[in-house]
């Protein structure tokens, strides 16, 4: 990348981005103002280049789950349900952009219909538009997204996978998840008040958490917090450490950019 900015790839959550519990999808405006907020407090600090990437969130995890479109085979049901879900996100990514670019933010939209997957790992993603947006002072955001897949026909590439991969093959120097909880536990703490709060998890910790963290306790079709930390260790393994915090506290996520606080699970390599 000819930008010598530092990069920061920040992926907001599915559950952060839009309320979960309503019938009628629409964005969570209140986590948006914070984030931006919190981007605007690092960005008068620091001078640094930011991608956005962003979850399905109640715009696509029902519509998925309908019409199967994990499934593995391609079917009528999954055909239709595709094009519905594609056009659901593609709302959500525009009323996204349109709140970034009330605040100022130039932020413009980048969806990964270019990307080639097998088993929803990307195979294939050309990034030189991409790199030519960051070069030129946007903000790209990069949503969740059905792609062509080479084994399932269509499969949902997850803003969990899209992160990590743009992390390292950009060379960023974090990557961030801002979700609505704290980061991981050492159990699921909407079941256990007592659940313990992981500041750090490396490789070789991690094998032990998977059972216990357990599943995001609403539908989810992409894997929950279980697939989130699997993703946050490919990254690892090509160089790149995600920090997972809680994005609707105010300080946190500032703090974790400009590197005056240690907030919510860095999932990183072992020390040496």
């Amino acid at each position: 990348m000819a930008a010598e900015k530092e990069l920061y790839v920040l992926r907001l959550g599915g559950s952060l981005l839009t309320p979960r519990d309503e019938d009628t999808p629409r964005i969570n405006a209140e986590a948006i103002h914070l984030v931006v907020q919190e981007l605007k407090r690092a960005w008068s600090r620091k001078d640094f280049s930011l991608i956005i990437t962003h979850g399905m969130g109640s715009y696509g995890h029902p519509i998925a789950k309908e019409h199967e479109i994990n499934s593995p085979r391609m079917h009528e049901r999954k055909v239709f349900g595709t094009a519905l879900l594609a056009r659901s996100l593609t709302e959500l990514n525009a009323r996204l952009i349109a709140a970034l670019l009330e605040h100022r933010v130039p932020a413009i939209s980048h969806p990964p219909i270019g990307a080639i997957t097998d088993n929803g790992v990307i195979v294939e993603k050309p990034l030189d538009a991409l790199e030519r947006m960051l070069a030129h002072g946007f903000v790209p955001v990069v949503q969740a997204f059905p792609s062509m897949d080479l084994s399932q026909g269509v499969a949902i590439l997850s803003s969990d996978h899209i992160s990590p991969y743009l992390a390292a093959r950009l060379r960023a120097t974090l990557s961030i998840i801002a979700i609505g909880i704290d980061g991981i536990y050492d159990e699921n703490p909407k079941e256990n008040p007592h659940a313990r709060l992981l500041p750090r998890i490396t490789p070789e910790s991690a094998a032990a958490l998977v059972k216990g963290i357990g599943s995001a306790g609403y539908v989810d079709v992409t894997g929950g917090m279980q697939r989130t930390l699997s993703e946050a260790l490919s990254g690892v393994r090509e160089g790149v450490s995600t920090r997972i915090l809680n994005g609707m506290k105010p300080g946190v996520l500032s703090e974790a950019i400009l590197g005056e606080a240690e907030h919510g699970t860095l999932v990183t390599a072992a020390r040496p």
